[in-house]
């Protein structure tokens, strides 16, 4: 037994999820404080496909090359880049 964010259990109980960071890049960089634990990276960016589209929907200005979501891991390296998108352009 150890101790883990849950008490003293097994290491194997204790399964933290990893952290990701959605940063926006580009015109209006933008900066994810808190991040989201998510299962693993394909959530991550099923996450950051989300959060594009969001973004780029409400403000259809914004979708440009340069725009983009920058996932992020907890040690801050860069995973992968999601474009800003609308479904209204």
């Amino acid at each position: 037994m150890e101790w883990c964010c849950i008490g003293r259990v097994s290491l194997e109980v204790c399964k933290v999820m990893p952290l990701y960071r959605f940063h926006l890049n580009g015109s209006t960089p933008a900066h994810d404080l808190l991040g989201q634990e998510l299962a693993d990276d394909n959530a991550a960016k099923e996450h950051a496909s989300f959060i594009a589209h969001r973004l780029g929907t409400a403000n259809p200005v914004a979708v440009r090359q340069e725009n983009f979501i920058s996932v992020r891991d907890e040690w801050e390296n860069e995973l992968f880049q999601v474009p800003l998108a609308s479904t209204t352009v």
